[in-house]
């Protein structure tokens, strides 16, 4: 059996073998939609619209779309995805453009909904990023975005980057330093071309996935590889949350210790590689969503590609079989006293207290003081700050998460 649809205008037909519209759409060569949480639903990074409504395409099974209107970014008038691009470069809205594609297309079914004659605020947008998650920017660039793409803004307030004189090289340069990795910037990044591993990894490339076993399931697409692996795909786990990092012996005023899960989806750590060649880096352009520097993909994909003889693509892909240690980012923090009032970091310290939405982010103003201390990477220390304050809220628990949800953690 067959699923037929239109794909930005051209009628496409491909097998109905269970995949979900992400898989197919990827399958198909499409790389605005990106896999961050596959198939949980949960990121937005593969917001697409269906006749029109926006529709997160992994939790979309190919079937329903059938004798249905599917666009991707790809498919937007140019003068529309021209002008997004624009509004999200001018404004700090996109970093590493892994998610921009899916929040853009939110945004756009969002405008085209209202209407010229009935702009949407502030308020609104926010609305529209609860489906969305967003490791690099905050949320406020975002709503500056959109009031730059001409909506109107809280207050009717111009957004406070949008008309500034902008340089790319310069901005690269910048997120190269505080990413420790080469980055791109520019329009191009906005409408998620920074060159991610999966997004540049041949067509005709094999695809693995851990078996579960120690090893990888090999196969010429992601939906059978997750099924030579036995993977049954779900949005929920059975799973309990579990600490693998004690707390270090001594005598600590507060501590703290977190699970090895992520402030916001990860990018399924990537990389692809031909027969005796180079693997493609999963780091790159800031490695989406935070990829990891010790991740062992890129070995992994040079051996396959050399055992079957053609280009192989290989990751940990969502629901992940839990990282080894070494991938691991599982903080523990611990404080003492001191004679400041601001918290002092001790040892290795990396908050990941889950991310907030941008209707319950307050607002934060950033104070940069001079310290003797050793230099910090800027959004670490900003996200330790808001880590802090969060913890702070919560009571100061000896856990995080604090508890396991029916609807998720928190």
């Amino acid at each position: 059996m067959t699923v037929a649809f239109r794909l930005n205008g051209a009628a496409v037909e491909v097998d109905d073998d269970g995949a979900n519209l992400l898989d197919v759409l990827r399958g198909l060569g499409v790389r605005s939609a990106k896999d961050g949480c596959s198939p949980q639903g949960q990121c937005g990074c593969c917001t697409v619209h269906v006749d029109g409504v926006a529709r997160v395409a992994c939790v979309t099974p190919a079937r329903r779309v059938a004798g249905r209107a599917v666009t991707t970014l790809e498919g937007l008038p140019p003068a529309e995805r021209g002008a997004w691009a624009e509004a999200f470069s001018a404004t700090g809205a996109s970093q590493c453009g892994f998610c921009t594609p899916g929040i853009i297309m939110r945004l756009s079914a969002l405008a085209a909904h209202a209407g010229e004659s009935a702009p949407i605020d502030g308020a609104a947008v926010r609305g529209a990023l609860v489906a969305h998650l967003c490791r690099c920017t905050g949320w406020q660039t975002i709503v500056d975005a959109a009031a730059a793409y001409g909506w109107r803004a809280e207050g009717g307030a111009a957004p406070r980057s949008a008309n500034r004189a902008r340089d790319d090289a310069a901005a690269a340069r910048r997120a190269s330093i505080e990413g420790r990795t080469p980055q791109r910037t520019g329009a191009a990044v906005a409408l998620g071309g920074g060159g991610f591993a999966d997004d540049t990894a041949p067509a005709d490339a094999l695809v693995a996935v851990p078996d579960g076993a120690g090893g990888w399931a090999v196969a010429p697409s992601l939906h059978e590889a997750r099924r030579r692996a036995r993977k049954v795909q779900g949005r929920r786990s059975t799973l309990g949350a579990a600490h693998p990092l004690e707390v270090p012996a001594g005598e600590w005023d507060v501590t703290l210790r977190t699970t090895w899960v992520e402030p916001a989806y990860l990018e399924p750590d990537a990389s692809w590689c031909e027969p005796g060649g180079e693997p493609a880096s999963s780091l790159a352009n800031g490695g989406a969503f935070g990829a990891k520097s010790c991740s062992p993909v890129g070995a992994v994909a040079r051996r396959l590609a050399d055992e079957h003889t053609g280009p192989a693509s290989c990751g940990w892909r969502a629901p992940r079989a839990s990282p080894p240690p070494s991938a691991r980012r599982s903080p523990t923090w611990r404080w003492r006293r001191s004679t400041s009032p601001v918290l002092r970091r001790r040892g290795r310290c990396g908050p990941r207290a889950g991310p907030k939405h941008p209707r319950d982010m307050p607002p934060i103003d950033v104070e940069i003081a001079p310290a003797d201390g050793p230099a910090v990477n800027g959004s670490d220390a900003v996200f330790a700050a808001v880590a802090a304050a969060a913890w702070i809220t919560a009571g100061l628990p000896r856990d995080w998460p604090i508890s396991r949800l029916s609807g998720g953690v928190r």
